[in-house]
């Protein structure tokens, strides 16, 4: 009877033995599959980082383009306030000369006129195609800046969502 009260302990022994082994090789498994977590979670946090400084160059960039367009609007403004003025100077002279011309009409032959008024329509011309290509640059830099303005608002939605991924898996 001793003898099968050993017989029944070598079993559980080597039962036990066999769980042992098992439970090991579970344990290595478990090790590894956790250090690949790590790495994978090192990697994330490293293209999280860079995809970090490159919204915040981005965003500086962005920054320095719109103080641009602003200068750029504003020296467009001052430009077509200046050619205005100008076209405004211009159509006082050409009052006065015609007021002039009027009072002098008997002095001055009809081809000198002539003459001037082409020369202040040229003039005129000239400046309103002036003002019409700053018009147009001013249309297409609130164009740029309006794409610039998407870019950047698509950039920190992304910044966003990456960092509300980064906070999940660090809780997790």
């Amino acid at each position: 009877e001793m003898h099968r009260l050993l017989e029944s302990k070598d079993i559980a022994i080597t039962k036990l033995q066999q769980e042992l082994v098992r439970v090991g090789k579970e344990l290595d498994s478990c090790r590894g599959t956790e250090l690949k977590n790590v790495n994978a979670l090192e990697r994330h946090e490293t293209t999280l980082e860079e995809k970090n400084r490159t919204i915040e160059v981005l965003n500086r960039g962005l920054c320095d383009a719109k103080v641009a367009h602003e200068r750029t609007v504003k020296a467009l403004a001052n430009e077509k306030a200046v050619l205005q003025a100008g076209v405004k100077a211009r159509d006082g002279k050409i009052e006065g000369l015609t007021k002039e011309l009027e009072n002098r009409a008997s002095l001055q032959s009809m081809e000198s006129l002539k003459s001037n008024l082409a020369q202040s329509q040229k003039r005129c011309s000239s400046a309103e195609r002036v003002i019409t290509n700053m018009k147009k640059n001013e249309v297409e830099l609130q164009k740029d800046l309006q794409i610039v303005k998407g870019t950047r608002r698509d950039l920190n939605d992304k910044f966003l969502a990456a960092k509300e991924i980064a906070s999940k898996r660090e809780s997790d």
